[in-house]
């Protein structure tokens, strides 16, 4: 399912009364603004970048996680009362946030613990079919996640696009967004 506006998704939690959201996708896709904003219109805790199927069910109850790095993982997760949403955002765009926030720091996208080599072994190791030379892991995580993972899920999930953000008064403009 891919519900088109933040809105949507926050009465889409509270009908179905999940406990437990867990916010993934690739790098840069709005995945702490999505679960910062979620955690705050739902009272939920608030826990930033897990990295582990153990961490997440460590969660507590009436919780908020982001975990882009969790990516390769959701269609492991078993967690009843629980809900996984991948964000879906352009890979230019991305791509783009990643080099501007990189430059910024002073290093080179190998020296970031979360670079793109990193991401890029990790999908050639577990999931080889999918896997390109010269291709952004970016456009790997999305297409793993439609071409496999939703397919395999055991726990409730959505597919929620970066677009369906820019309503939310919280959102700021990729023009004001470029001065940071």
């Amino acid at each position: 399912m891919i519900l088109a506006v933040y809105e949507e998704l926050l009465n889409f939690i509270k009908l179905k009364q999940y406990k437990k959201v867990l916010i993934s996708g690739p790098q840069r896709s709005g995945t702490t603004f999505l679960s910062r904003i979620l955690a705050e219109d739902l009272s939920y805790e608030l826990y930033d970048e897990l990295k582990s199927i153990e961490s997440f069910k460590n969660t507590t109850i009436n919780s908020v996680s982001q975990g882009p790095s969790m990516c390769s993982l959701l269609h492991q997760i078993e967690e009843p009362d629980s809900l996984v949403v991948f964000v879906s955002r352009n890979c230019k765009d991305t791509i783009a946030s990643q080099k501007r926030i990189i430059m910024k720091s002073g290093l080179s996208w190998n020296d970031d613990p979360n670079c793109e080599h990193l991401e890029r072994h990790l999908y050639s190791k577990h999931f080889p079919n999918f896997f390109q030379e010269n291709v952004s892991s970016c456009y790997i995580k999305q297409n793993v996640w439609l071409s496999f993972q939703i397919f395999n899920m055991k726990t409730d999930f959505l597919t929620f696009p970066y677009d369906g953000l820019i309503l939310d008064s919280r959102y700021i403009e990729k023009k004001i967004k470029n001065k940071f």
